[in-house]
C-alpha cells in the first residue's frame, strides 16, 4: 500500500521537565535489528534563527498501536518528549517540554506522522537533546540523543530540504530522478548558495580485517555553479546528473549540505548487475570474479545463491 503523509495536530505542549518512565527498549541514532514492535522514529534539525531550533520527526503508522478508547474510532496516544543537555551526560536541563500527539486512522492506512517542536536553543553552542516517543497505548518507549550543532551558521542543521510536491521535509540524504525539491537556509535574504559537484566512483570497501589504508577523499569538485536564493532565503533544486551535491554559504570551509543521487530506484535494487557487488563481502575471489565478468548477470546471480544453498526456494530467499 502506498504510504501517505498525515501532519498532526500538537495538543498539549508542557513545558517541563517530564518525569521519567519505563522502556521497553531504547536506542541511540540507529537500532541494528529492526522489530515490528519497536518504534523507529526519524528526526531532523532545523536551525530556524539564533535562539530558536526546530525537532522535526517523522513516526510510521505501522510501528503505533491504534486503539478505540471511545468505542468507536481508532486512536493513537503518543508522546514526545524532550530534554536539551549542555553536554552528552549533563545533569543539567537548559530546555525541556512534552507534546501529546493524537491520529485517527479506522481505515487502518499505512502512513507517516509528521510533526515540529520548537526548541531554545542559542547559537554558539552545541547541545545534546534527548527525545523519548513513548506510545502509551502499547506502554513502550524508544529514546534518541541527537547532537544539536549551533556553533555556526553553515553546517547540515541551518538548512531544510523539503520535498517541492508535498512541502514536507525529507529525512533522508538521498534524491530520486527528477525529484524537485525545495531548499531553505536559515538567514531570510537573498544570498548566492554555491554547488560543488562531484561524479566519484568508489571502489568497493575494504572488509574489516584488511590493513590496507583507504585512499583519503579528494575536495575538488568535477564542476560548481551558484544557485540565488530568494528573499525568503529558498531555492528549488532538481538533480540533473548522478553523483552528490555540496550546498554551501561560504566555499573558504567544508561545511554545508550534502545530498546524493546515486540511481533511479535507490535504495531500492532493481538490476541483477546491482546485486553483484555487495557479494564480495561473502563470495571468494573466483565466484566474485566470475559474476561480475559474466554477461548474463542475473543467470550468475541465482547460479551463486544456488551453490550457497543447495535448494532453489532457499536461494530465493536468500
Amino acid at each position: 500500500m502506498k504510504k501517505i503523509i498525515s501532519y498532526l495536530i500538537v495538543l498539549l505542549i508542557i513545558a517541563s521537565c517530564t518525569t521519567s518512565r519505563k522502556t521497553s527498549s531504547t536506542s541511540q541514532n540507529n537500532a541494528y535489528r529492526r522489530d515490528a514492535n519497536v518504534m523507529h522514529p526519524q528526526f531532523l534539525v532545523f536551525h530556524l534563527n539564533d535562539t530558536i531550533s526546530e525537532l522535526h520527526f517523522k513516526i510510521g503508522s505501522k510501528e503505533l498501536l491504534y486503539m478505540r478508547p471511545d468505542g468507536i474510532n481508532f486512536y493513537t496516544n503518543v508522546l514526545i518528549s524532550y530534554r536539551l543537555l549542555p553536554t552528552y551526560d549533563s545533569k543539567e536541563v537548559i530546555d525541556s517540554a512534552s507534546v501529546r500527539l493524537v491520529d485517527l486512522n479506522n481505515e487502518g492506512t499505512d502512513k507517516f506522522l509528521l510533526g515540529k517542536i520548537k526548541i531554545k536553543a542559542k547559537a554558539g553552542h552545541t547541545y545534546f537533546l534527548r527525545v523519548t516517543v513513548a506510545d502509551l497505548n502499547r506502554n513502550t518507549a524508544v529514546t534518541n540523543i541527537i547532537a544539536i550543532e549551533k556553533d555556526n551558521d553553515l553546517n547540515r542543521q541551518n538548512f531544510l530540504v523539503k520535498s517541492k510536491a508535498t512541502d514536507a521535509p525529507l529525512f533522508r540524504n538521498y534524491l530520486k530522478k527528477n525529484e524537485e525539491i525545495t531548499i531553505n537556509y536559515k538567514a531570510k535574504t537573498a544570498m548566492r548558495l554555491f554547488v560543488r559537484y562531484y561524479n566519484r566512483d568508489f571502489p568497493v570497501a575494504a572488509p574489516p580485517f584488511s590493513i590496507a589504508d583507504p585512499k583519503p577523499f579528494q575536495y575538488k569538485q568535477d564542476s560548481a555553479f551558484t544557485m540565488q536564493l530568494s528573499a525568503d532565503g529558498i531555492v528549488n533544486f532538481i538533480p540533473l546528473k548522478k553523483g552528490f551535491y555540496h550546498f554551501q554559504i561560504d566555499t573558504s570551509k567544508r561545511e554545508g549540505l550534502t545530498l546524493f543521487y546515486f540511481s533511479d530506484a535507490f535504495p531500492e535494487v532493481k538490476k541483477a548487475e546491482d546485486m553483484i557487488t555487495p557479494l564480495r563481502f561473502i563470495s571468494t575471489q573466483q565466484e566474485y570474479d566470475e559474476a561480475r565478468l559474466s554477461i548474463n548477470k542475473k543467470a550468475a546471480i541465482e547460479k551463486f545463491w544456488l551453490n550457497c544453498t543447495g535448494n532453489q526456494d532457499r536461494a530465493k530467499e536468500m
